[in-house]
């Protein structure tokens, strides 16, 4: 039977089984907040590989893809998605580099403030920063082995596409298990990272934007 199950159909009972288990509010938020800060400032590099599932409201099928993620301290960060098509995207501080096809564009950041925010929100879940947004309401639950918080959105440029963002942290090593973003529109995204290394040499010419 198992050999009948396609990607989608095991991401989807993985994810549904980790949300299965009952999540209850913190017993001291204000520890954990601490203890996040401290443990996510202990990273100073992070490689792993991803699976990213795809909802959109009038496809019938979700879209798989998946990838490699590299993230170093100081606002680097290399996405690069190798099925089914060939994407990167590189984040170097304020400097952004997207390749698709072939066809290479470089972005500054800081001339889009919603692309800025959404590049500044995928660090911030890396490096801890994220509780400490401004541009977020948070809820915070737990489990017997993850942190589950969501992230509702309140400036203008964000809430009217996203709805919220849900992230899992390992109780392990504190490292992000899924990002979830529910869009508006009832479309929705899932990253799941596996495979993480902490704290590994990455050359810098990884994350060049040239």
């Amino acid at each position: 039977m198992l050999k009948h199950l396609t990607l989608s159909s095991i991401l989807i009972l993985f994810f549904s089984s980790v949300m299965a288990q009952e999540f209850a509010p913190l017993k001291d938020e204000v520890a954990f907040r601490k203890l996040f800060a401290e443990k996510s400032q202990e990273f100073n590099t992070l490689k792993s590989d991803f699976v990213q599932e795809k909802s959109i409201y009038l496809l019938e099928n979700h879209i798989i893809s998946n990838g490699s993620f590299q993230y170093k301290r100081d606002g680097k960060l290399r996405m690069e998605y190798f099925k089914p098509y060939s994407y990167l995207f590189v984040l170097n501080n304020d400097k952004v580099m997207i390749k698709n096809n072939q066809k290479q564009t470089n972005i500054n950041a800081n001339s889009n403030k919603l692309f800025k925010l959404i590049s500044q929100i995928t660090v911030d879940c890396i490096n801890g920063n994220i509780l400490n947004s401004k541009q977020f309401k948070t809820s915070i639950l737990e489990n017997s082995s993850s942190y589950r918080i969501t992230l509702i959105p309140k400036l203008k440029e964000l809430n009217s596409l996203l709805s919220e963002i849900v992230i899992l942290i390992s109780k392990k090593d504190y490292t992000v298990e899924t990002i979830e973003m529910k869009e508006v529109s009832n479309d929705f995204t899932l990253m799941t990272f596996s495979n993480k290394e902490i704290n590994k040499p990455i050359n810098d010419e990884v994350f060049s934007v040239r």
